[in-house]
């Protein structure tokens, strides 16, 4: 009885794995886990839902990244604090923009002061 029991656990687990496809796991090697997509020399960032949409971008040094404020409330782009930072937009206004090149290769997690929860990461790189 125990035997069987096993048995059918078992089968009940190989079976929810059978069936993963693209947006499920992603098996270690895959393409799609192991290479970045094509980094652009230029992106755009939508602001809305409080939140940056893509979270993550990949732009080629010297590449242009503009924010665009789709929400009903202010947001900032801010590497850094209000105090000490790399860079700080200031207030960017429902309907404004704000845009900034990289040139150095490197990787940088921003975030909007008034809303601290709102987090993006620019990835400078070839």
């Amino acid at each position: 009885m125990r035997r069987l029991a096993l048995i059918c656990l078992l089968a009940l687990v190989l079976a929810g794995c059978g069936g993963l496809k693209k947006g499920g796991l992603t098996p270690v090697g895959d393409d799609e886990a192991t290479k970045p997509p094509p980094a652009k020399d230029a992106v755009t960032v939508e602001m809305v839902s409080i939140s940056y949409q893509p979270k993550t971008i990949h732009v080629q040094p010297g590449g242009r990244v503009t924010w665009v404020n789709g929400d009903k409330v202010a947001h900032t782009v801010t590497e850094g604090n209000e105090l000490y930072n790399a860079f700080n937009s200031g207030d960017i206004a429902p309907g404004k923009r704000y845009s900034r090149s990289f040139s150095k290769e490197r990787k940088i997690g921003y975030r909007c002061t008034i809303h601290p929860n709102m987090e993006g990461i620019v990835f400078v790189r070839k």
